[in-house]
């Protein structure tokens, strides 16, 4: 710690206390009660962590350093670390404390861009993400428009039939769980939603134990009185496989979420707009983007146009991300009065016959089915809301045997059907696919929400390439000439 003390101060950008800095490890450590260690994956990520700490020797030798790496992982990772060629200049990086949900990260300065380089932003869609940006970037002191094509009393096009647990579960590469993971963190942090979210745990059933990643808190696989204990509503079948149990796991009605994001951004100033279809991004001419132009051909300026209209994004008027396509439907259902003593206390998931329940703190039941990581293409993107269906009767019947006691008798309300916004790959797609045009779209867009809102605002205002999301970059996406445009 000695040794690379002075590397840390370099990259968070002020004086280090060697007291506080232990203190912090030694908490970090102990949060983890019962985590194991991967030397494989720390073997396969040791660019990612020490290599952090080694592009900085020239300037800090640090012997001791590449003496502990060479004795635990070997002379050839060591060397492969030391000749990595990339080397960020100090003058090039910038750290930045995002306040509001007490989180300090760090990046490389964009080409051409300084920290009063934007001010003016338009966000074309109003759902959880694009709401969580206004608000974020208005305390950031931008001058935000926000441009949904739903009406004023819609919440986006995806929100209203999202599940919204709140989870970082058997998310994997490690990159993608630790932004979920700071997702559920933020999420604890932020005041305007910080009070919504239950966190009452998830009980999840596998076909067979997945291979899950360090640094996540998990009980199992449990036992069937255990079971019982967390939860004696459920009704998991063992012979399916084994079941675990979050603890740090929640969910939040999404529509209180918008409403209350929504709320305070206005109060900063944000202005939303209704009913607007983009029909064109307006460029000057040089052909950088400078604005859009909506379907009644009004231009509205921006330095940045921000697109967060999740299955929308893959509209080309709007960049034309590729997206993928599976649809996801929730059932709500009101609980019979005879059943008020069999409250569900957790959330239930059943990864194998792929359906789960949770019960909202009004005694509202939601059920849904389908594999939760996966979703998202515009063709089917318009929200059905249902009376009654025979899908909406088949997640129903799943749940039941899931929760049997709190679905009986129990009284069908409504559906909600949209595809979710999934990236072609499965993973978010966070930051600029040509100057002026930033893309902002992912599922577990309830999970991450709050921590985008607050890191994609500090890319926008400080012209920041943030390290945190430089593996979710949408460029990825696409060819080499737009890759190309991007980095110029």
């Amino acid at each position: 710690v000695c040794e690379l003390l002075p590397a840390l101060e370099l990259i968070v950008g002020a004086k280090v206390d060697m007291k506080d800095t232990l203190s912090y490890f030694e908490a970090y450590s102990r949060s983890m009660v019962g985590v194991i260690p991967s030397k494989e994956l720390a073997t396969d990520e040791v660019g990612e962590r020490n290599g952090v700490w080694l592009q900085y020797r020239n300037q800090f030798p640090q012997s001791f350093h590449e003496k502990l790496l060479q004795q635990v992982a070997g002379s050839k990772v060591l060397e492969r670390v030391l000749a990595n060629k990339e080397t960020i200049q100090r003058s090039a990086r910038k750290s930045v404390h995002l306040k509001v949900i007490d989180l300090t990260v760090s990046g490389v300065l964009r080409s051409g861009c300084n920290s009063t380089c934007q001010t003016s932003v338009v966000v074309v869609g109003a759902g959880i993400v694009g709401s969580s940006v206004a608000l974020n970037l208005a305390r950031r002191g931008i001058n935000v428009t926000v441009l949904d094509r739903e009406d004023s009393k819609g919440l986006g096009i995806t929100t209203p039939a999202s599940w919204a647990w709140i989870n970082a579960n058997n998310k994997s590469p490690q990159q993608y769980q630790w932004l979920n993971q700071l997702g559920m963190r933020s999420w604890r942090k932020d005041p305007v939603i910080r009070d919504l979210p239950n966190w009452n745990g998830a009980l999840v059933q596998y076909k067979r134990s997945p291979p899950f990643l360090g640094g996540y808190a998990r009980e199992g696989p449990l036992s069937i009185d255990r079971l019982q204990n967390l939860e004696p509503q459920s009704n998991f079948s063992f012979s399916d496989g084994p079941v675990y149990f979050f603890a740090d796991e929640g969910y939040v009605n999404p529509a209180e979420a918008v409403c209350s994001m929504r709320r305070a951004a206005q109060y900063l100033g944000v202005r939303f707009r209704f009913g607007q279809n983009i029909s064109a991004l307006i460029r000057n001419d040089n052909g950088t983007i400078v604005g859009v132009q909506s379907n009644d051909n009004i231009a509205i300026p921006a330095d940045v146009v921000i697109v967060a209209a999740g299955c929308g994004s893959s509209a080309p008027a709007l960049g034309g991300l590729p997206l993928t396509h599976c649809p996801g439907q929730i059932a709500f259902v009101t609980p019979s009065p005879s059943s008020s003593t069999h409250s569900l206390k957790r959330i239930l998931v059943d990864t194998v016959r792929e359906s789960h329940v949770l019960q909202r703190l009004d005694g509202t039941l939601v059920a849904g089915g389908g594999f939760l990581e996966i979703g998202g293409m515009p063709s089917s993107s318009k929200v059905t809301i249902e009376t009654s269906d025979e899908r909406s009767h088949g997640l129903l019947h799943a749940a039941s045997q899931l929760a049997p006691s709190p679905l009986k008798g129990a009284a069908f309300l409504h559906s909600a059907a949209a595809v979710r916004p999934m990236p072609q790959d499965g993973f978010p797609a966070i930051g600029y696919i040509e100057p002026g045009l930033y893309i902002a779209v992912t599922h577990s867009g309830v999970t991450l929400s709050s921590v985008l809102g607050s890191l994609v605002s500090a890319e926008i205002s400080d012209g920041l390439d943030l390290d945190i999301l430089r593996p979710f970059r949408p460029t990825r996406l696409f060819g080499r000439q737009r890759q190309h445009h991007v980095s110029h």
